[in-house]
């Protein structure tokens, strides 16, 4: 647990270097365009390559068998196209597992909730319908991270065609911001 916390804090002050790198880089090349197309489309890009990495990598965490505490399905209503709302369902479910000798409790159901949700009540009915309490479930448990638990792991097919739009958004936006600096360059 100490090892995976050193190894959080680490990646912490890489990604300083990183920034600060950048901002150097920034500084010398003195342009803002640059600066903020750059920044912003490589930020952009390495969030949502973070999200699709940790959903590939959550079908492969350790599994260990759960039992459901409670399910229900939930709704919530989101603003659409327009001035239209949409709702969409998904469910609630809190689990138990054990790890390690320790009992622990989750009520996190995917590591993206948005890959459970649906405009179909009746989808996410079948999605749940063995989720019933007392139920045995497979829970799929962060090896890095053990409280962090899920019934459902990896992404949806939306959410992973979501998060590899705005990867090649991000990175095209910092190409955008290299083309700015090219014709800054160029026209001095």
């Amino acid at each position: 647990m100490i090892r995976d916390r050193l190894d959080d804090v680490l990646r912490g002050l890489l990604l300083l270097a990183c920034v600060a790198g950048i901002m150097i880089v920034v500084m010398l090349l003195d342009s803002v365009a640059f600066s903020i197309l750059v920044i912003g489309g490589a930020a952009l890009a390495a969030f949502a390559g973070h999200r699709l990495s940790r959903g590939r990598a959550s079908l492969d965490w350790p599994r260990t068998t759960g039992t459901i505490s409670t399910t229900r399905i939930a709704e919530r209503s989101v603003a659409d196209s327009g001035h239209m709302r949409r709702t969409y369902f998904y469910p609630e479910i809190e689990f138990t597992y054990a790890l390690d000798g320790r009992e622990r409790s989750s009520a996190r159901v995917a590591l993206d909730p948005k890959s459970v949700w649906s405009p179909d009540r009746r989808t996410v009915e079948a999605l749940v319908a063995d989720l019933v309490p007392d139920a045995r479930v497979t829970v799929y448990v962060d090896p890095r991270r053990p409280d962090l638990a899920v019934v459902f792991p990896g992404l949806s097919a939306q959410r992973r065609s979501h998060y590899v739009a705005v990867t090649l958004a991000g990175l095209l936006i910092a190409a955008a911001g290299v083309g700015v600096w090219r014709l800054t360059v160029a026209a001095l």
